[in-house]
């Protein structure tokens, strides 16, 4: 029988059902009768009503079309269903605009010639094509992408061709994010049109006529107070924040350690001149110290000290060291997986036989953009660690007959379950752990 060490699994609390008061805040755009309340622009594209839905269908010869409220919107959560049939491009315009007079506009530096009667700002694509892109954000008529899905598969595999699909969009403050059909599909932080109108595309068909059409139901709004920041569990399809969504861990059995929400279950670390510690939006937020600054694993349950799995997102926030020092156990000892050391790029484990990980068989170096997600996993097992940066495999080292411990010195406060940076702010979500069959 092997030794244990026991540390925390904790599963995240998640809201099922929205309460009746919440329900009574959303109002229907669309009627399900007529288009009051709606202005087309643009281009020719035939809008009418049938069964309940808005049915868009393209026109040769002419540009894209929207359908657009009457009315401007700031903050909001737009809820939808569409259905377009394959072959036709559409989308959904938010925070839009549209000018009576052709009119010269400004955007990072560039200019931007837009012609009367043409609505440009954010949309979300509507794709039904082979790319599958789904649920991201284009800059009409100005920028073009702001954010494709091409790093997101989840989210490319959650269309469903020629059949209905769910769009979750929030515009808040600068933040503007989407779900399709329950999957996070893309985040932006952009701070161009702070609100405008909402629309429906028809995408231009050039010169062949074809009988296509794109579906639209069940379209209603929620507006939100920018003022106060929305728990991001309010939403049953919360996976931690959506902004460079990474693909789900491979493998079955994994459990949270961290719960988005609090420090439950973790106590900051001792460490002399430790900077702030908290929880936001989701993240551990661990910020500069005079040195080190960390976390501890503080609750139990049973893990054994090899067989097992860590993983966690890490992203270098400010400073110019280590961003993770992952602690953890393996066999009778414990070590750390070193995150960006030595300077920003050094990457490996301390300590093995005395050298630590800028001085060992496991040295790396690995550049680390600021304010990107990084996916981390050590693999303990009783022969060897292994450890990956995305599905880059940084660390492959056998323990046998290896004098494995964590650097002398502060970090050890670390163990046996620990997170730590160094002179550097970092924040970390997805903090989960399975055993190995």
């Amino acid at each position: 029988m092997q030794p244990r060490l026991t540390l925390l699994a904790l599963l995240v609390p998640v809201a099922l059902t929205a309460s009746a008061s919440e329900a009574s805040d959303w109002i229907m755009l669309f009627n399900g009768h007529n288009l009051d309340g709606w202005t087309q622009h643009g281009g020719k594209a035939v809008y009418r009503v049938d069964n309940g839905q808005i049915v868009g269908m393209p026109v040769p010869n002419t540009p894209n079309s929207f359908l657009c409220t009457a009315r401007t919107y700031k903050d909001f959560i737009l809820e939808l269903e569409f259905k377009p049939m394959t072959g036709l491009n559409s989308g959904v315009q938010v925070r839009s605009e549209v000018f009576a007079e052709p009119k010269s506009v400004q955007v990072d530096g560039k200019t931007f010639k837009i012609p009367a009667d043409r609505v440009h700002g954010y949309q979300v694509e509507i794709d039904p094509s082979e790319r599958a892109w789904t649920g991201g954000i284009y800059d009409e008529g100005r920028r073009g992408w702001l954010k494709d899905l091409k790093d997101n598969e989840p989210a490319r595999k959650a269309f469903k061709a020629n059949a209905w699909n769910h769009f979750r969009i929030e515009c808040r403050g600068d933040m503007i994010k989407t779900w399709l059909n329950g999957v996070p599909a893309a985040e932006i932080r952009d701070h161009v049109t702070p609100a405008g109108i909402i629309g429906l595309q028809v995408h231009g068909i050039g010169k062949d006529p074809k009988e296509l059409e794109v579906r639209w139901r069940n379209v209603r709004l929620k507006q939100l107070d920018a003022a106060t920041p929305s728990d991001p569990r309010e939403d049953p399809n919360w996976t931690g924040p959506a902004y460079q969504a990474l693909p789900p861990l491979e493998g079955e059995g994994w459990q949270y350690l961290f719960d988005g929400k609090s420090l439950d279950g973790w106590k900051v670390t001792e460490f002399a001149g430790h900077g702030p510690v908290g929880v936001r939006a989701g993240r551990l937020e661990i910020e500069m110290g005079a040195m080190l600054t960390g976390v501890n694993l503080v609750r139990t349950n049973d893990i054994p000290r090899h067989g097992y799995e860590l993983a966690l997102d890490a992203m270098k926030v400010d400073g110019s060291d280590f961003f993770c020092a992952l602690t953890f156990v393996t066999r009778e000892s414990c070590c750390s997986f070193v995150i960006g050391g030595w300077g920003g790029g050094v990457v490996g484990i301390s300590s093995i036989d005395g050298n630590d990980a800028s001085s060992n068989e496991t040295t790396k170096f690995k550049d680390f953009e600021k304010n990107k997600w990084f996916r981390v996993r050590v693999r303990v097992t009783q022969d060897k660690i292994e450890a990956w940066i995305g599905k880059e495999k940084m660390v492959d080292v056998q323990v046998e007959d290896r004098r494995i411990a964590v650097r002398p010195g502060e970090i050890e406060d670390s163990q046996p379950f620990g997170i730590a940076t160094y002179q550097t702010t970092a924040a970390f979500r997805n903090i989960q752990w399975r055993p190995l069959k």
